[in-house]
């Protein structure tokens, strides 16, 4: 009998073991409560703030200052506030208890100040925000710090309009120098045109990243200013930009192009680095920012313009592009560089002829280049003139403005590969007769063939598209031009003063004609038009064509029956019927 009780309270206790196991099973533990993830991209909207929902977020606490409150929506509408201010909110998300706790804070810098009240707010076309600028017409109400709010009736502002906060003068420049700071509104997507022109006292300016455009002289003559932030999204920077400020560095985004006198004048300009995006750097965007020491090109860039380090008297060393399709006039004038340079062909690379320095002997004909050469820059042989000849290989792609001015050539014949005749290339040629351009050149430049006085045969080829301002000026010794069916445009004064000039005939493929393109053509008789009196009455700028004394006709294959000038093609030659 004892043996069994021993037995049976034996069993019993490994029941309770087996029991007890059972009981504390992995499957069958108490799970520990998770966290909750931070709440997450707080940002600002209207005063508004905002962040992202936080999963199994039962809510959020929101604290600053001695303020805490809850909410159950993953925003928080901002007290209102009749002063500027700089808080820090904090943020969490709150959990159940049970399955999850609360989450660590997240934290926002808010930082208020109150909108100026002299300012004009104008809502833009597409109706998506505001357009701001001054309200009067004088810098009243502008003194010190500029607060541009981020909204405006519920809509954010996006531009400021352009000369918002410059005032111009026929005396000379003005200068806002009461205006000492700006706080730009935190959705700003265009600056226009002058906007910050001449605003002297600012020294900083910090843009909100969402600017995607910054128009020509926006921040021109911003003497003080020692900082600014060039958003990423820029795709070009504009003419004069920043044109006589008193920036000394500066990071430049990937931009493609560098406008026109962009940093000209900025004479604490110590160094810039143009990034591989830039394609193209306009006329003079560096001109006389004497403390440029060193410059490197790279050789995303394929054109220069005009003077574009021209008066940099420090610049003395130059890494230059591999890929230069355009050189423009005096890209390097007067710098160190080129002071240092002997006489001679003045070559970059082995491909670039940038000048030729020194005298030449009286009726110099150059018959060959030095080898390699396919860009000849602007003003290279600009004023040599005893120049009387000169042969260029077709290897040769372009030839720069200015490149042949005030020569002595009598005849000029451009390369195959050559497409456009930049602006005065032979202008001031006073003995040159003759020039011969090649099939693929679409435009003839202003002043291309200025005052050529000699000139008497003008032969263009049938891939020509445009011929700009005074263009043939002055080529008093031109007889007669046949246009191609090609050309589009024909400029102002393209054919002023060309006192021997008789008779033109002018294509049907024409939409622009300046009314002064043959102004002072005294002995212009006859103009045929190869189009109808209804394309030409639809000209564009054809206003009244300032050569009364020649009669206008328009072409008829057949005669014609109504009474008007009319003509046609007898052998090749226009003749009126």
């Amino acid at each position: 009998m004892k043996k069994i009780v021993q037995y049976a309270m034996l069993c019993l206790f490994f029941v309770l073991i087996a029991c007890g196991l059972a009981a504390c099973s992995p499957e069958e533990q108490p799970l520990e409560p998770q966290q909750l993830s931070a709440p997450a991209n707080l940002r600002l909207q209207n005063d508004i703030l905002l962040w992202d929902e936080v999963e199994q977020a039962q809510g959020y606490i929101i604290a600053y200052e001695d303020t805490q409150e809850q909410t159950y929506r993953n925003y928080y509408e901002l007290p209102y506030f009749d002063h500027s201010v700089s808080l820090t909110f904090r943020v969490k998300a709150v959990g159940s208890g049970l399955d999850y706790i609360d989450s660590d804070w997240s934290e926002y810098d808010y930082v208020y100040e109150q909108p100026n009240q002299n300012l004009t707010y104008t809502l833009l076309p597409d109706l998506s925000g505001y357009e701001v600028t001054r309200a009067y017409s004088d810098f009243t109400g502008l003194e010190g710090r500029v607060v541009i709010p981020d909204y405006y009736n519920n809509l954010p502002v996006k531009r400021i309009a352009s000369y918002a906060f410059y005032i111009s003068s026929l005396s000379g420049a003005v200068y806002n120098r009461v205006t000492t700071s700006f706080r730009l509104p935190a959705y700003l997507e265009s600056i226009g045109e002058a906007a910050f022109q001449n605003c002297s006292a600012v020294t900083q300016f910090e843009l909100p990243e969402s600017v995607v455009e910054i128009g020509n002289g926006a921040f021109c003559g911003c003497l003080s200013l020692k900082e600014i932030n060039l958003p990423s999204g820029l795709t070009e920077l504009n003419d004069g930009v920043l044109r006589e400020s008193g920036i000394s560095h500066i990071d430049l985004p990937s931009v493609t192009s560098i406008g026109m006198t962009c940093f000209s004048g900025c004479q604490n300009l110590l160094q810039i680095e143009i990034p591989d995006s830039v394609v193209e750097i306009g006329d003079g965007a560096f001109i006389d920012c004497v403390l440029l020491s060193e410059v490197a090109i790279p050789d995303s860039v394929t054109v220069l313009g005009d003077s574009v380090f021209a008066g940099c008297s420090f610049l003395e060393k130059i890494t230059m592009s591999e890929n230069i399709k355009y050189m423009g006039d005096g890209v390097f004038s007067s710098t160190a560089w080129y002071n240092s340079q002997p006489e001679g062909y003045v070559i970059f690379n082995d491909y670039i002829l940038y000048e030729y320095r020194g005298d030449m002997p009286q009726g110099t004909v150059i018959d060959q280049l030095p080898s390699g050469i396919t860009c000849i820059a602007g003003g290279a042989f600009s004023g040599c003139e005893w120049l009387a000849g000169i042969t260029l290989s077709d290897e040769i792609q372009s030839v720069g403005p200015r490149a042949f001015f005030r020569t002595s050539l009598e005849e000029f014949i451009f390369p195959s590969g050559v497409q456009k005749v930049s602006y005065s290339v032979l202008s001031n040629c006073s003995v040159l007769k003759k020039v011969v351009l090649p099939e693929g050149i679409k435009k003839i430049g202003k002043y291309a063939f200025y005052n050529c006085s000699a000139l008497e045969e003008i032969i263009l080829p049938s891939t020509i598209e445009e011929i700009d301002d005074h263009a043939f000026s002055n080529c008093d010794s031109v007889v007669s031009i046949i246009f191609p069916n090609t050309l589009t445009i024909i400029g102002e004064y393209a054919f002023s003063a060309d006192d021997k000039l008789e008779r033109v005939v002018l294509p049907a493929s024409l939409t622009y004609l300046d009314s002064f393109a043959f102004y002072l053509c005294d002995n212009l008789k006859a103009i045929y038009f190869e189009g109808t009196e209804a394309e030409w009455e639809g000209l564009y700028y054809n206003l009244s064509l300032r050569s009364p004394q020649a009669t206008l006709y328009f072409y008829s294959e057949e005669q014609p029956s109504e009474e008007g000038n009319f003509w046609h093609y007898v052998d090749g030659v226009a003749v009126a019927w």
